[in-house]
């Protein structure tokens, strides 16, 4: 678990365009001036009199400053690999009755394992697939702009780096707060101006002022919006303070792999096979145990195993099986043995590879202290059910090779 310090403003604000995605209802407009008069019918000495009609009354209406923010796209925490990118999604909904930019905050959790690397992005979801999709949801804004009063709606994402694995592990949750800010609309692709109070005396985020009596001749601002989870400072959010709120989170989906290297004497030119020791001119048999745990949260795919000799070693070209004779395991020129039989893969067993640089993925450079490389992704192709490399949660591929004492 990392230190944590006060929560984070990681969002600037947003500034762009975007698309509502769900049709609004038609309210009267704020600031629209609404005007009626009275119209009185009487009689006298039972003759109708010419009806009376008042003096027409008018006020403006007033404008209430209603809006959520909720969980989008995909429901519950969003899986990502270490060091990768991915996006969380919210949806952020004008019940107003005028429409409203809004200013977009991102704020890092605090009871959580880590946090994002920074800065974090927004993303306008584009419709064609829920969640962030990094080919697909490409407009990047830096505000919300003109979203439509009566519930119109749109969908963004909150798109983040994670550390990489030596920063976290499989498991680690990074919390993620979306707060929107309500602000002036009226001007597209320009971000209006916070609506930092109403006139009811509610401040935002928090705190109250002067209630202020209705005036006919104006148009008032009214907060009703609901408490979310925290304000832009990170504190609890109230209700009613022109800010709401929600929560979602990125956990780490990694693979948990540990890489077990033993040796083992295996035939010397004096006892051959029976009670082998390490002299010169003994071979010794290494034995590379790579696994993947049955708790990992992804599969690893892998790429390449290196090892450098030290110069008392030398590799056996043959990879010899260690009988009297001291022949060759599979056949001359064969020199590592990768043994897939942990896994379920279809042609799991033992193959074998040369020491040449050719395109089997093995090879051997240099005499004694040579370095070695082994192609994984080679040596565990693609085939039915799996990538090339790949090693899942629960699964082990050795590796084995012979070297020579000097």
């Amino acid at each position: 678990m990392k230190n944590r310090n006060p929560r984070r403003l990681l969002g600037l604000m947003l500034a762009g365009g975007l698309a509502a995605l769900q049709a609004p209802t038609v309210f009267a407009a704020a600031g629209t001036t609404i005007s009626n008069s009275v119209t009185l019918s009487f009689q006298v000495g039972g003759v109708a009199q010419t009806d009376i009609t008042s003096a027409p009354v008018s006020f403006i209406e007033d404008r209430v400053i209603n809006f959520t923010v909720t969980e989008g796209g995909v429901a519950g925490t969003t899986n990502v690999a270490p060091s990768a990118t991915a996006g969380v999604t919210y949806v952020v909904t004008n019940n107003s009755n005028a429409p409203l930019d809004f200013s977009l905050t991102a704020l890092q959790g605090t009871g959580d394992n880590f946090d994002t690397n920074t800065p974090v992005s927004f993303f306008l979801e584009d419709g064609t697939n829920p969640g962030y999709q990094p080919a697909e949801d490409t407009v990047a804004v830096t505000f919300l702009d003109e979203v439509p009063a009566g519930g119109g709606s749109v969908e963004v994402h909150v798109v983040a780096t994670m550390p990489d694995n030596t920063v976290v592990t499989n498991g680690d949750v990074a919390s993620i707060t979306l707060v929107a800010q309500a602000a002036e609309g009226g001007a597209a692709t320009v971000q209006g101006a916070d609506i930092t109070n109403d006139d009811n005396g509610n401040v935002s985020p928090g705190g109250t002022a002067n209630d202020v009596a209705d005036n006919a001749a104006t148009m008032d601002d009214v907060f009703n919006d609901a408490a979310g989870t925290l304000d832009s400072t990170g504190a609890a959010d109230v209700a009613r303070n022109g800010q709401h709120s929600a929560d979602d989170s990125f956990t780490i989906a990694a693979a948990e792999l540990t890489v077990t290297k033993t040796s083992a004497a295996l035939w010397d030119p004096v006892n051959t096979n029976s009670n082998p020791k390490s002299i010169p001119g003994g071979y010794v048999t290494y034995t590379v145990t790579i696994a993947n745990a049955a708790t990992a949260g992804a599969s690893a795919d892998l790429t390449t195993l290196a090892d450098t000799l030290v110069v008392d070693l030398a590799l056996d070209p043959d990879f010899t099986d260690g009988t009297a004779a001291n022949n060759p395991t599979s056949a001359a020129g064969d020199s590592f043995e990768i043994d897939t039989t942990g896994t379920g893969r279809p042609s799991a067993g033992a193959s074998y590879c040369t020491a040449a640089a050719d395109a089997d993925g093995c090879s051997y450079t240099g005499g004694p202290g040579g370095d070695i490389s082994v192609d994984l992704a080679t040596e565990m192709p693609v085939e039915a059910g799996y990538t090339a490399g790949e090693l899942k949660p629960g699964e082990t591929v050795v590796v084995r090779f012979n070297v020579i004492v000097q």
